[in-house]
């Protein structure tokens, strides 16, 4: 399927990208550091959301060192947790509506990127030094 980008984010280590769609899809694809390109052939789409992906944002997993990636969408209104190593949601969180559940999804990524800035510009910079 294919549809209007609305919604991306880059991992806290720089490595991938996510996009949310109004296509119901995320699309995780990896970036290769030795190529300096991305690797579609690494892509992963899931497709978890029963209407359009609104947000999405990254965080770090500290007890293992990976990320997780929270996304949210309209339709049935659920914030869904996937575990970025295995591409597998794990966790569902319900009870959100509308404007509610986007406006809690930016207030949860205002403050992850607040705890994680200092991560989180090293790995910009080193993204930008690639391109």
């Amino acid at each position: 399927m294919q549809g209007s980008i609305y919604c991306l984010g880059w991992s806290p280590d720089g490595n991938l990208l996510a996009t949310g769609s109004n296509d119901k899809t995320v699309k995780l694809t990896r970036f290769d550091d030795v190529r300096n390109e991305f690797n579609n052939s690494q892509e992963v789409e899931l497709t978890m959301h029963d209407g359009t992906v609104r947000d999405i944002c990254f965080i770090e997993d500290l007890s293992n060192k990976s990320s997780l990636l929270v996304s949210g969408g309209a339709g049935d209104c659920k914030i869904y947790v996937t575990d970025c190593v295995t591409a597998t949601p794990f966790q569902a969180l319900s009870g959100h509506s509308g404007k509610k559940m986007h406006e809690k999804i930016k207030r949860l990524r205002a403050k992850v990127c607040e705890i994680t800035k200092a991560r989180l510009i090293p790995s910009l910079t080193r993204i930008r030094e690639r391109v």
